[in-house]
């Protein structure tokens, strides 16, 4: 996994999350979750 650093207070200690969108037309008609994105949170 990548290191982080803060770009705020310089902290190196995160946490991660993951999240999945719709994105486009085809997607919503289907339902289809097709973009994921990653989250970091500074602890």
């Amino acid at each position: 996994m990548a290191k982080y650093v803060c770009p705020k207070c310089g902290n190196t200690e995160y946490e991660t999350d993951e999240f999945r969108a719709t994105g486009g037309m085809f997607s919503k008609i289907f339902d289809v979750q097709n973009k994921k994105f990653t989250t970091v949170t500074c602890t």
